[in-house]
């Protein structure tokens, strides 16, 4: 293994995928701060030995093994004892050589280190303003002793123990301030990442509770309405039938026959719309749109017969979409052209317009078309223009276009007019 690579295990020890982001690079700046002090603190020892200081070598020895336990701590995954011991244990290591050395060690800057580290790594207030009393007393301690007492040791310290021990204490300040201004990037980012996803989540829960609604309305309204026919023809005809009166009785079957086909048309319709959901990746694949034609065009091919109607395309593109669901707005829309229509020779075409960065289907019909006033509300839940028996529908075919068209990053939109026609046009962006 190279250097590199050592130094980068050092680093992570203990950091695990299943803690947050900001519970590893608290582990990881520790672990930092434990290297930077190994390595000085073996940097003292070398001196120490070619200057046959052998107390300050034992205590030097003494130190790396202290911080190395830093080390084997967060290896052990014990986080928060490594975090105590390193403020709590550590700095009573520091407040023993000051009071070894004297005031000529210059290292009150490293009560410092330690209560910085304290706001970083302590999310408890009680163990942080536990932290701040324990530091304060040892270097209120440490000064008094040395005002009044010589140190416990008479060794001279040198210059570079204390150049290297104020460089060492810099690093970690540094360490320790970018993981503070890092997690606070962080917590901000988060906090508005939380806020757009709450604005979003509330957006969809809006529009959610609107639905609910509208499909309040069609239990009580848009179901009962098809069931009431049916159930009152039905009684027609058993007193017709008790009273051996026929003459009615076939109109009467037809009635609720058709009272019947709508209903189950509207439950088709809602199980349709109910399956398509919003929000939610959907598996795509190249689709070539002619296939889908032809194939709707089948569909259509008696009902074409018998109107005398026509559906018409030009040549289409191949894109990539959901091929369910382009095949669904395919038949709605070609559909709801060939309902809503009066004209002696229903005709619906679909043609392509391939824009720089878009393709745009147009779906063109010769039917009784949509007033202006309409051209927003067409698409919203059960929405029916025509109460009449000529144009049956449930108000949910639009929808679930609209609803298709927004799970594929799509926009629709019509251009009518009363008795003008109708085209509706589907904006898909190219990939």
């Amino acid at each position: 293994m190279d250097i590199n690579g050592f130094i980068k295990n050092v680093f992570e020890l203990g950091v695990k995928t299943e803690f947050s982001a900001k519970e590893n690079d608290k582990i990881n700046v520790l672990n930092q701060i434990a290297f930077l002090g190994i390595v000085f603190l073996t940097l003292f020892l070398i001196v120490n030995i070619c200057l046959s200081s052998w107390t300050q070598v034992g205590l030097d020895i003494a130190s790396i093994v202290l911080v190395t336990f830093i080390l084997v701590f967060q290896y052990y995954g014990k986080i928060l004892l490594a975090q105590v011991y390193f403020v709590f244990f550590m700095s009573l290591m520091v407040t023993y050589i000051m009071l070894c050395f004297g005031k000529e060690m210059a290292g009150d800057y490293f009560y410092l280190l330690f209560a910085i580290s304290a706001v970083v790594f302590f999310d408890r207030i009680s163990l942080l303003y536990a932290s701040f009393v324990f530091l304060f007393v040892q270097l209120a301690g440490q000064k008094i002793y040395l005002n009044y007492y010589p140190p416990l040791m008479d060794i001279k310290v040198n210059f570079i123990e204390n150049f290297a021990s104020f460089i060492g204490f810099s690093n970690a300040v540094i360490f320790i301030l970018f993981l503070y201004k890092k997690q606070n990037i962080e917590t901000e980012k988060s906090l508005r990442s939380s806020l757009a996803d709450n604005e979003q989540k509330n957006k969809a829960l809006e529009s959610a509770n609107g639905e609910l609604e509208r499909f309040a309305h069609i239990a009580s309204h848009d179901l009962k309405s098809p069931l009431r026919t049916v159930v009152s023809f039905l009684n027609l005809i058993e007193r017709k039938i008790q009273k051996k009166e026929y003459d009615s009785v076939g109109e009467y079957i037809q009635f609720a026959k058709k009272g019947g086909e709508q209903m189950n048309q509207l439950v088709d319709d809602i199980l349709q719309f109910s399956t398509i959901k919003s929000n939610e990746d959907i598996p795509t694949e190249s689709v070539d749109l002619n296939e889908i034609f032809a194939t709707v065009e089948q569909q259509f091919s008696s009902f074409l017969e018998d109107k005398k109607g026509k559906l018409i395309s030009s040549k289409l593109p191949t894109i990539t979409v959901n091929k369910l669901l382009i095949s669904i707005l395919f038949q709605n829309l070609i559909e709801n052209g060939l309902k809503y229509n009066n004209n002696p020779f229903p005709k619906v075409t679909v043609e392509c317009i391939d824009n720089q960065g878009s393709f745009e289907l147009n779906f063109i019909d010769n039917g009784i078309g949509i007033a202006s006033d309409y051209h927003e509300k067409i698409f919203n839940l059960f929405t029916r223009l025509h109460a009449n028996d000529e144009f049956q529908g449930t108000g949910l075919g639009l929808s679930i276009c609209k609803k298709i068209v927004e799970q594929m990053g799509a926009t629709i939109s019509v251009k009518s007019a009363l008795d003008k026609g109708a085209t509706f046009s589907v904006l898909f962006k190219k990939n």
